[in-house]
């Protein structure tokens, strides 16, 4: 019987990379703070002003998040390409947008995301 467990532990220690990464797109936990900040630093990163998140509820490990955003048009496709990117499983659900009154103004963004825990 232990040398079952002993073999399987073993087997187990070689997906470790995988088991992480699954782990990393799926936490246990919504980990809210840990998706703020990377909403914070992916919009900084990508010459955005992140003005609000608005959270949209939580329930059977799906998790609604509402951003509104501030900037440049390639900004906000590279904050796209971040969330794609992502570790953590990010599904963008709704974009919409304003245009500035003046041409020296910015564009307002406002991203509804959905993301998942288990």
């Amino acid at each position: 019987y232990f040398s079952q467990i002993k073999e399987i532990s073993k087997q187990l220690e070689e997906y470790t990379d995988s088991l992480n990464k699954i782990s990393s797109a799926l936490p246990e936990t919504p980990s809210l703070p840990s998706l703020f900040n990377f909403l914070q630093l992916s919009a900084s990163q990508t010459g955005l002003v992140l003005g609000e998140i608005i959270l949209g509820g939580v329930s059977e490990g799906k998790i609604r998040v509402t951003c509104r955003l501030t900037g440049d048009y390639p900004g906000f496709k590279n904050f796209l390409l971040a969330l794609e990117n992502s570790a953590r499983m990010i599904e963008v659900e709704e974009i919409s947008f304003e245009s500035p009154e003046k041409p020296t103004e910015s564009f307002t963004f406002v991203v509804q995301i959905k993301t998942y825990s288990y």
